[in-house]
């Protein structure tokens, strides 16, 4: 399983890593289906942060298709179908439980076999790397969990520890700090990542970049 999961920012050296992760030469070479679902509840004047993140992706020449999964639930075996071809799933940030409720809806989990089969990275910005921890609760502190309805028991569990994102934002540092403490207190294992670093995973090893 390879894993690419970031706070925010990316730079060129976090694009080398891509393309290594990939076996490509030139990032236009790169399939990206690109997931935004995690800003569905927001209304637009509010998705900002997913324009920004599109301007990012132009800047480095990055080709990609838009994926909602609105569109796939409980269709397990299209969904499968039109992530197959792809060299990299990334999947942008914003409310991660409403993510997380949508990845069940999906059965995105059961897509692991594929991800790994088919080489495909997942690629995750701020929730969407929260959403391949062992579990997303703890994270009330900053995402709104009443956006859903119910609870969540199912998680993907593909990176070994908590993420902790955004750890050298001001904004969000007190919480931050409080979702920290409330981890090493029920002993979970956790990483931070600033917000221009990234997480690579790949053979059950990680490292921060």
């Amino acid at each position: 399983m390879k894993l690419f999961l970031t706070s925010s920012a990316i730079g060129d050296k976090h694009i080398k890593e891509l393309l290594r992760l990939t076996n490509k030469i030139d990032i236009s070479d790169l399939k990206f289906t690109l997931i935004e679902n995690a800003a569905d509840v927001y209304s637009e004047d509010r998705k900002w942060f997913i324009y920004e993140m599109r301007e990012v992706f132009s800047w480095f020449w990055i080709n990609y298709d838009f994926l909602d999964l609105r569109d796939y639930i409980w269709k397990l075996d299209s969904l499968r179908e039109q992530i197959i071809y792809s060299d990299i799933v990334w999947i942008w940030g914003w409310n991660t439980y409403y993510l997380m409720d949508i990845l069940n809806k999906v059965n995105f989990a059961n897509l692991k076999p594929d991800f790994i089969e088919n080489d495909i990275v997942y690629a995750g910005w701020s929730a969407g790397s929260i959403a391949s921890c062992p579990s997303i609760l703890g994270y009330e502190i900053v995402d709104d969990s009443s956006v859903i309805e119910g609870s969540i028991s199912n998680w993907l569990d593909w990176f070994p520890k908590q993420i902790i994102p955004h750890w050298n934002h001001p904004k969000y540092k007190l919480k931050l700090w409080g979702i920290a403490d409330d981890f090493t207190l029920k002993s979970r294992e956790f990483e931070i990542i600033r917000d221009n670093e990234v997480i690579i995973f790949e053979s059950w090893k990680y490292k921060i970049i």
